[in-house]
């Protein structure tokens, strides 16, 4: 009987272990710092009450809004592996999958489709059109090439990290595996970057026929393992929505404000801890606090003491005025001298008078007129440039978001855009454009445009610039996130 107690009351404390250890459990968050805000995405969760604390420190909850109210709630990215090596039964799978994929998108949602060989090759960005999108997912081609995802996937990654803007982003990757080379970047450098930008991956493995199938697939799934993702195996699935309903388990989360109090604003990384109103869910993640400016304290200057005015001296009596000849006789003579000098100089200026001789030469002409273009050669400054008033062909670029931002500049042969002012004659301080965007070129008397950027590919008109063609006035530019209005004159 003592030993029945005794088990009863060990299985009661088990069981309470058990319950408290499961409320405890940490859900899958992703979060993102914005200057003074941190905004986190929590997924499967009901209700707006939350409470946070950052550290040691309470934090203020600014906003709690769903992702389908908010105009972009999610980018969704695709990167695909269209070699030879994806088996020829699993390629139309593949395409099912995704159509069914881009059906199921919330509304506004943006789409980044890309294939993957020796570089990443941008099928389309930021596409929110559900026909364009279907277009090119039927029209992927599986070719003859070599794939290397660990260092394509390395430049995608490091591309959104650099043009952040606190919205989440998801990954799809399809592929038979992760290569693993000896040149490039690791996959350990690869694992480092995906667990600091913490956006979720899906990873979907094709069959693998190759010696070293087992690791290489191991590899890929292993990308999922390192963030809140899921991992598929092709030929294990029967219905292609079951991994589009793993994707798209984060439509239901919401979006989580934060402001950051100063008193944490070091530069160092914070556990930012978020638990629900009915305390049921925790979310846990690390984030790097930004750094706060920190202002030198204003020294009060001592008020001076009050000045007391020295007592007026008592006015000394004027003395008695008397009429007197002289000023008035002085003033006389001063005036006449003057008169007398003036009259002097005029005949003397005519006397030395020299006629001009009819032969003399005009004063040449003044140089030719120029003209003043007045733009920016970067983005955020103002210059001026001088050129000569000869006909050429001026090219405007005005930035669509901010039609202020404008800038102006002679087209002679070429020139190039981008973000490094090392070798681009028009800079652009968008983090997402590349450092070599494209090139704007004179072919005769056409004015051409070709793109210089394999991670990041140049859009015109809403057309990936696949090779040189012809730029019109009127048509629209779109490097990275910069969309820009070209006129031609």
């Amino acid at each position: 009987m003592k030993q029945t107690c005794i088990r009863t009351i060990c299985c009661f404390f088990l069981a309470l272990f058990l319950c408290g250890t499961a409320v405890a459990a940490d859900t899958p968050a992703w979060g993102s710092v914005q200057e003074g805000t941190a905004i986190l995405v929590l997924p499967e969760t009901e209700g707006d009450k939350f409470t946070c604390q950052i550290g040691n420190i309470s934090a203020e909850i600014e906003s709690v809004t769903s992702l389908s109210d908010l105009d972009t709630p999610v980018e969704t990215i695709i990167l695909i592996d269209n070699s030879f090596s994806i088996q020829k039964d699993q390629r139309p799978v593949i395409k099912e999958l995704l159509n069914d994929l881009i059906a199921n998108r919330l509304a506004g949602e943006r789409y980044t489709i890309a294939t993957i060989s020796d570089q990443v090759n941008y099928l389309c960005s930021d596409e929110l059109e559900y026909a364009a999108l279907k277009s090119l997912v039927d029209n992927i081609e599986f070719k003859d090439q070599r794939t290397q995802l660990t260092d394509g996937l390395y430049h995608v990654l490091e591309a959104l990290q650099q043009s952040d803007e606190g919205t989440l982003r998801r990954l799809l990757i399809i592929a038979d595996g992760v290569d693993n080379k000896q040149v490039g970047y690791t996959q350990s450098e690869l694992s480092t970057l995906i667990k600091e930008v913490g956006y979720p991956i899906y990873t979907v493995g094709c069959t693998n026929k190759s010696a070293s199938a087992t690791d290489e697939l191991q590899n890929l799934f292993a990308l999922s393992r390192l963030t809140s993702g899921n991992s598929y195996y092709l030929p294990e699935v029967q219905n292609t929505m079951d991994i589009v309903s793993g994707v798209i388990s984060w439509n239901g989360s919401v979006r989580v404000k934060i402001r950051l109090p100063e008193e944490i604003c070091d530069g160092m990384p914070k556990m930012v801890r978020v638990v629900s109103g009915d305390g049921a869910k925790t979310y846990l993640l690390e984030l790097n606090m930004p750094l706060a400016e920190l202002q030198e304290p204003v020294e009060t200057p001592e008020p001076l003491p009050e000045r007391v005015a020295d007592p007026e001296p008592e006015p000394e009596p004027e003395p008695e005025k008397s009429f007197s000849w002289g000023i008035p006789v002085i003033s006389i003579l001063t005036v006449a001298a003057g008169i007398a000098v003036v009259v002097l100089l005029r005949k003397k200026q005519q006397g030395n008078r020299i006629e001009e001789s009819p032969n003399v030469k005009p004063p040449l002409e003044t140089p030719a007129a120029t003209e003043v273009l007045s733009g920016s050669k970067e983005l955020s400054g103002e210059t001026e440039g001088i050129w000569n008033s000869q006909p050429s062909t001026r090219v405007i670029l005005q930035n669509l978001d901010q039609p202020s931002h404008k800038i102006e500049v002679v087209l002679k042969g070429e020139l190039l855009v981008g973000r490094d002012g090392s070798v681009c004659q028009v800079v652009l301080t968008e983090p997402s454009v590349a450092r070599k965007q494209c090139r704007i070129f004179q072919q005769g008397s056409w004015t051409m445009i070709s793109n210089l950027s394999q991670s990041n590919v140049t859009k015109l008109d809403g057309h990936p610039v696949i090779e040189d063609c012809e730029l019109l006035s009127g048509s629209t530019l779109q490097m990275g996130r910069l969309r820009m209005r070209v006129e031609i004159i």
